[in-house]
């Protein structure tokens, strides 16, 4: 059983790993060396997409991801696999640049294999292949993308599928709550009054009501170029990683690589998010330095939380103005972009 599993998801990679390592350490070792080469491929994709179609954002695109403590300190030192996330995600941009929908499909895909976050930039890409097919041609132009992601999804899922959970895990972990969530800390307000609940609710209705919103502009805009659909996953992303029930450092990681894809406003929201993880677990271990992990709690639920907040009514904001004014998505860059012809 363990041979026909195995090769078939990162939680085969990751089985297989851990047969090969001799010992915790190596173990330890063996998953950092993976988030090493993943972030490195990563910035190699995001230098070669930043120079074709943004080269004056070149040098910012590589020290958002590159130089990012919250990459650095927790995604690759942690080894944790949201790098591969990030590598499929950028992977998936560079192929639609040159004109690979499928492929493009099918990174998104092995992302979404990884962590169900990139089901969202799949989910906008195949909205973008069809309305750019036009009526009458969008069931020819899906067939190929949307059979290329589910056959690789179907073949990796397989073998993972039970009657007891057809969701493979993803209805229990919804019901997770992470402790610097910004829905937590609503909760906790509206505990008060006895409308805790109502902001767990809240949170996923808007999450998914962003979805839908971006899958719409997107459908509107007409367009499966990289810079709107690049513009669209990056907007997708900045929500879940605001919106989620769980928010973590390392979960930056999506995200940073495609960040400047984003308008002004919404790129400091995210850098400013990012530097807020950074310094959200300066403490972890209560039973080696206590006074530390209180302070971590205290810093972390009434001021770190509370900043994500803010950031996040400036995004939606920012995110509404857009999309009621008909504006693009992303900043306009087409002084920067090289023409087709000379690529």
């Amino acid at each position: 059983e363990f041979r026909r599993v195995l090769f078939r998801s990162f939680t085969a990679l990751a089985a297989g790993v851990a047969r090969a390592a001799t010992s915790a350490e190596a173990l330890v070792a063996a998953f950092r060396w993976i988030a090493i080469a993943a972030s490195l491929a990563t910035l190699a994709l995001v230098r070669s997409l930043v120079r074709r179609r943004a080269p004056a954002h070149e040098a910012f695109a590589l020290v958002a991801y590159g130089l990012n403590p919250a990459v650095l300190l927790y995604g690759v030192a942690g080894g944790h696999n949201d790098l591969l996330v990030a590598l499929g995600i950028v992977g998936g941009l560079v192929f639609l640049d040159r004109g690979r929908r499928v492929v493009a499909a099918t990174a998104f895909a092995l992302a979404a294999l990884v962590k169900a976050t990139a089901a969202v930039p799949l989910l906008l890409l195949l909205v973008a292949v069809a309305a750019a097919a036009g009526r009458g041609r969008r069931v020819r132009a899906l067939a190929a993308p949307v059979g290329a992601a589910s056959a690789l999804l179907i073949a990796f899922a397989a073998p993972f599928l039970s009657r007891s959970d057809p969701t493979l895990g993803l209805a229990e972990l919804a019901t997770h709550e992470g402790w610097l969530a910004p829905s937590r800390f609503l909760r906790r307000i509206l505990d008060v009054v006895g409308l805790g609940a109502f902001a767990r609710i809240a949170f996923v209705l808007v999450l998914v009501l962003a979805v839908i919103v971006l899958a719409r502009a997107v459908w509107r805009r007409g367009s499966d170029g990289v810079d709107d659909v690049g513009a669209a996953v990056s907007w997708g992303l900045l929500a879940m990683l605001l919106l989620a029930p769980v928010l973590l450092p390392w979960y930056a990681a999506w995200l940073l690589p495609v960040v400047w894809f984003l308008p002004r406003r919404a790129t400091i929201a995210a850098l400013g998010t990012s530097v807020a993880l950074a310094v959200s677990l300066f403490a972890t271990e209560p039973s080696r330095a206590g006074s530390a992990f209180d302070l971590n709690l205290l810093v972390g639920h009434w001021a770190i939380t509370p900043a994500v907040v803010v950031l996040l009514v400036v995004v939606a904001r920012d995110l509404v103005v857009r999309l009621r004014a008909g504006a693009p998505l992303g900043e306009e860059r087409a002084a920067d972009a090289e023409p087709s012809g000379e690529r």
